[in-house]
């Protein structure tokens, strides 16, 4: 019997088709386990995914488990502008607009409402994707929380600016030297002090041409020891010819230095301040006192205090010269009242003393001169401390005249 066959005969697979199916099963394996890491990826990070179409409309976004800040349906949706602080909403719009007409990758830092109605600092980075060049399928990006790094940011600059200012009230200039590569860098106010204009280049040279011809020598010096030897941290006064009107002024300028961790320095910070009102002020503090000690010497007098605690007197130089002690205990002076005087002197001298023969009472001296001492005194209160200030005169010559 002849066997019927009835439809298309069966079709061998080859080698070759074989090889090919497995291959696109792999590849096929291979995207899954690559689409599941990226998910794992951005699921593990602080970040929102979404995409758009080539018009920038949101068409798909991906929640994240770490990022529970933000209502995503709200922030990558078509009213996205809507969750973007009122503040940031024109530059972002506009940062946003380009990139579109551009066809380039764009970065937006902006405020976002979260869920709560706050707000929190958002990095937006967005990219385009086409299938051939020159022309653009969609947009992908992400949405990365980026608020305690910016508010912490915003922190410095706050406290920078809070610093600058202080150091601007106070008429203080700041200077930085890099030691390990030699730059140097002035504040506005150190360019000010020393009359520079604010472009001018920080270099020692021209701190140098400025410094009046004798400090110059002693500057030049210190700034070489601090350079090459042991780098103390420094304070020294100077003065300068002022490098827009020529005008001497007088400067301090304290520095330290700063070292690695192994002991050797890398940097030097200072602040420099014009001192010359200051230097005025003492200066005739100074001639003040002068011509005071010179009236002291003169009428014979000497100015004491005395602290009614501790019974220590402290008495200006003309004491010595005068009755041969200086600052001490009363004691001292006491055991050198005369005897006849003593008593009195140890019960009046305590309280303030007006009248001037109140005061009167007979000293010997160390070389057994006797003088006729008078006093007035004034009490005040220091610190909580009572005490006695006075003026203790000579008038022996008086006494030898009556």
């Amino acid at each position: 019997m002849t066997a019927l066959r009835t439809g298309r005969p069966a079709r061998k697979t080859t080698t070759t088709e074989v090889h090919v199916d497995d291959t696109r099963a792999q590849d096929l394996d291979e995207l899954r386990r690559s689409e599941a890491r990226l998910r794992a990826l951005v699921e593990a990070s602080a970040v929102a995914v979404w995409s758009a179409d080539a018009f920038g409309r949101a068409t798909s976004m991906r929640a994240v488990g770490s990022s529970p800040h933000f209502d995503v349906e709200e922030i990558t949706g078509d009213r996205w502008l809507d969750a973007v602080h009122p503040d940031d909403r024109a530059a972002s719009a506009a940062a946003w607009t380009r990139a579109l007409f551009a066809g380039e990758r764009v970065v937006i830092l902006e405020r976002k409402r979260t869920r709560s109605g706050d707000w929190r600092w958002v990095e937006v980075r967005a990219a385009p994707i086409g299938s051939v060049p020159g022309r653009i399928d969609e947009w992908v990006g992400t949405i990365v929380d980026v608020h305690d790094s910016r508010t912490a940011l915003d922190g410095v600059r706050i406290s920078e600016e809070r610093l600058r200012l202080a150091l601007e009230v106070g008429g203080l200039g700041t200077w930085d030297v890099d030691l390990t590569a030699g730059a140097r860098d002035w504040s506005e106010e150190t360019r000010r002090i020393l009359g520079f204009p604010p472009d001018t280049p920080a270099r020692i040279e021209a701190v140098l041409a400025t410094i009046h011809p004798e400090d110059r020598a002693r500057v030049a010096a210190s700034l070489e020891n601090d350079g090459i030897l042991a780098f103390p941290d420094t304070r020294t006064e100077f003065r300068i010819r002022r490098a827009d009107d020529g005008t001497v002024r007088w400067l301090e300028t304290s520095a330290r230095t700063v070292y690695d961790a192994e002991g050797r320095p890398i940097r030097r910070i200072g602040i420099v301040q014009d001192v010359t009102a200051r230097r005025e002020q003492e200066r005739a503090v100074r001639a003040a006192e002068q011509r005071l000690r010179l009236a002291l010497k003169a009428g014979r007098m000497f100015a004491w205090e005395r602290d009614l605690e501790t019974d220590e007197v402290t008495r200006c130089e003309n004491a010595r010269e005068l009755i041969g002690l200086g600052s001490g205990p009363f004691s001292e002076f006491l055991a050198r009242v005369h005897p006849d005087d003593r008593e009195r002197a140890a019960r009046t001298t305590r309280r303030p003393v007006q009248n001037t023969s109140d005061g009167q009472l007979r000293f010997v001296r160390a070389d057994g001169q006797e003088l006729w001492l008078a006093a007035r005194s004034m009490e005040i209160e220091e610190e909580g401390r009572r005490k006695l200030v006075g003026v203790t005169f000579d008038m022996t010559d008086r006494k030898r005249a009556e």
